[in-house]
């Protein structure tokens, strides 16, 4: 049921309440009004699949009696307002069998670690992109596969024990501020199809093993300090180097992958973009023509 509007049904709480057997609510950007205290006594006792993306009135006091689903394993809580870092803490901890969480979009300030202290052994799907966190990356979210904190604030290198995710197929960590080197423990990700790096402060060599990630589909290394470029020795008909147009404000002196980066994309990508280049190429080449025909005049 997303994408009605449910302004009116001021007992919709309670309503869904009274249905101890339901297992999945979708309810994502339903316009849900404001629920008035005293929040009637849990009784989702089934529920395994939550969705409430776009709520504009979640406060601690429904992320509280949320917290209560113990058979909760998949919670979106995407542009959610009134969402804290000490709040959230105590509500993940609490549900012990959660598996996937995303928060997205939800202008949460804070360190990472705190969310995250208390999460499940089994916990493998975390979307946090789009907030203003800081701190560090989880430690202990070794089961993960995926894995996005683009967006944020990170201001850290980037840590080797990446190495143990072995999971791991997602990961995106653009748009922050990670710095130093690509880490070659990285490279040990073998079952990573998605990897996004781009826009952040990273420096040093691409490393070489990059191109043995035989599992690798999307590759994004833009705008950065990086120097060198992807050697490719991965089956050349799943992965095909093709450039990626980034920024050219940094100019050349970081060197040509620093505004110049690679993408490794499937074949259905690689088409759309070349076409995109293609009718790109055309426009350029027709105002060139024009200019000089103008200029013998």
């Amino acid at each position: 049921m997303s994408h009605v509007n449910l302004s009116k049904v001021t007992t919709w709480l309670h309503e869904i309440n009274s249905i101890p057997t339901l297992q999945v609510l979708h309810l994502r950007y339903t316009h849900l009004p404001h629920i008035a205290a005293p929040l009637p006594p849990f009784n989702l006792t089934s529920i395994a699949t939550l969705d409430l993306s776009g709520y504009s009135s979640f406060n601690t006091a429904v992320l509280r009696w949320f917290s209560n689903a113990s058979s909760l394993r998949y919670l979106d809580l995407a542009h959610c307002d009134g969402l804290h870092v000490e709040p959230l803490q105590a509500a993940v901890g609490a549900l012990s069998n959660l598996n996937g969480l995303c928060l997205s979009s939800c202008n949460i300030e804070g360190d990472i670690d705190g969310i995250l202290r208390n999460i499940s052994s089994s916990f493998n799907y975390l979307d946090l992109s789009s907030n203003e966190l800081t701190g560090t990356i989880p430690r202990d979210a070794t089961n993960l596969y995926f894995l996005s904190l683009s967006n944020n604030n990170i201001n850290t290198t980037l840590p080797p024990f990446f190495c143990n995710m072995d999971s791991l197929q997602v990961l995106d960590l653009s748009n922050n501020h990670l710095s130093g080197e690509i880490p070659k423990e990285l490279m040990n990700l073998v079952e990573l199809h998605f990897l996004n790096l781009s826009r952040n402060h990273l420096t040093g060599m691409i490393p070489e093993k990059i191109g043995n990630m035989k599992q690798l589909e999307s590759l994004d290394l833009s705008i950065n300090f990086l120097i060198g470029e992807i050697p490719l020795t991965a089956d050349v008909d799943k992965l095909e180097r093709t450039l990626y147009i980034g920024s050219i404000v940094m100019g050349f002196i970081v060197g040509f992958w620093g505004s110049i980066g690679i993408m490794i994309l499937r074949h259905g990508i690689r088409i759309a973009l070349f076409q995109l280049i293609d009718r790109t190429c055309d426009w350029i080449y027709v105002q060139v023509a024009v200019k000089l025909k103008k200029l013998k005049c």
